[in-house]
Parts: C-alpha cells; sequence; structure tokens
C-alpha cells in the first residue's frame, strides 16, 4: 500500500500543478474533512448533555453530499448516531444529523452554515417514556440547531 506520507505529497502535487489551490475544487475539498463533523459533534454535545451517544459504524454513519447549482455549492455532511445501549434495550435510539455549508460560485468565503436533526428512530423495545422523552428534547427529529 501506500504510506500516509507519499499520499500527502501526491495529493499536494496533484493540487499545486493540476487542480490549483485556489480553485473552487480545493475549496470544495477542504469542506470534506473530519474537521468538520467533529465541530459539529462538540456543538451537539454542548446544547444537549443528557443525549449520550456514538457514532454508527456503517456506510449510514458518515455520509457527504455535493450540490453544484450555477449560483451556489453545497457540501452536506450526514452523520448517523446511536445511543450507547445495544438494539434490544429500551433506552435505545438512534438519530441523525446534517451540518450544510454554502459557498457562492463566484466568491470563495463560506454564505451559509447550518445544522439540523434530520431524522430520529428507536428500537424494537423501545420504551414510550424514552420515545416521548426524546421527541421532546429533539422536536421529533426535525430541529435546527443552528
Amino acid at each position: 500500500g501506500i504510506n500516509a506520507e507519499y499520499g500527502e505529497v501526491v495529493l499536494q502535487t496533484l493540487f499545486q500543478k493540476c487542480i490549483g489551490v485556489n480553485s473552487k475544487t480545493a475549496h470544495v475539498f477542504n469542506l470534506i474533512n473530519q474537521n468538520i463533523i467533529l465541530s459539529a459533534v462538540y456543538y451537539l454535545r454542548q446544547a444537549f448533555p443528557s443525549l449520550v451517544s456514538r457514532d454508527v459504524r456503517s456506510k449510514e454513519g458518515w455520509r457527504i453530499g455535493i450540490l453544484i447549482t450555477p449560483d451556489v455549492i453545497s457540501v452536506s455532511h450526514f452523520r448517523r448516531e446511536q445511543a450507547l445501549v445495544g438494539e434490544e434495550e429500551s433506552d435505545y435510539f438512534w438519530y441523525e444529523w446534517e451540518i450544510r455549508i454554502v459557498i457562492a460560485n463566484q466568491i470563495d468565503d463560506i454564505q451559509a452554515v447550518g445544522l439540523r436533526l434530520v431524522d430520529l428512530d428507536f428500537g424494537p423495545n423501545t420504551s414510550e417514556q424514552k420515545k416521548t422523552e426524546l421527541r421532546s428534547l429533539l422536536a421529533g427529529g426535525h430541529m435546527i440547531v443552528s
């Protein structure tokens, strides 16, 4: 395999010589990294300290979408988190959130950033009390956080 240092050199050369470090492509690539989701995770942990969860380790765990229109480019990170208990437990739940970053096609600056909860679901044995508590806390899984 390729070691990390070699891979970094190849990518750096690719951006410097072929794509351009100040190109729109480079700006979009800068928005596709784990630091984006870590900032959102930190914000959610501060906003909802009673919501103890961990990341989902599957293809639904972290997805990235890029939308390019004539006026803007939008990069969305979708992250799914779940309870620390197993799916069969009475406290099991999962929720998904999205952080969306919008940049104008003609300007390199970020125009908008939004963080919202997009889904909330439960296991087959989740108690009604837990469901009610989380639906109330998270607006049923459809909340604009910031």
